[in-house]
């Protein structure tokens, strides 16, 4: 809870080692900042909450879209499409899901499960 005295802005309780020099002791657990100090601590902590944020959207992304023509089995292509292994194949049987065969695997290439999410017609 912030709580303002004589135009100061007092939090309680932080932890002293984060604000440094620029936090004077108060009472026990409440510390008075200047306008200066307070300003750094929110613009860090703002800068790690949007690295955290844009770090997440990235992994997100590249989960979905493709960076890289990396190859995906048959339970992987699965999964991101969240339909059965059986409709995996059929699919592939029927030609609108192109996979490669490598030894006696199948294997996808991650712009063709892409392109094929992109020929379906929306319901």
């Amino acid at each position: 809870m912030d709580i303002s005295v004589n135009g100061k802005i007092i939090l309680a309780p932080l932890i002293k080692t984060e604000i440094g020099s620029k936090v004077e002791m108060l009472n026990n657990n409440l510390f008075n900042f200047n306008q200066i100090a307070f300003d750094e601590i929110i613009k860090k902590e703002v800068e790690r909450l949007v690295r955290l944020r844009m770090d997440d959207f990235e992994r997100k992304l590249s989960e979905n879209y493709c960076f890289d023509d990396k190859l995906l089995s048959r339970e992987e292509v699965a999964i991101k499409l969240d339909i059965s292994l059986g409709t995996v194949d059929n699919q592939r049987k029927r030609g609108k899901l192109k996979g490669c065969a490598i030894g006696k695997s199948v294997k996808f290439r991650n712009s063709e499960v892409l392109t094929y999410i992109k020929s379906l017609k929306p319901c």
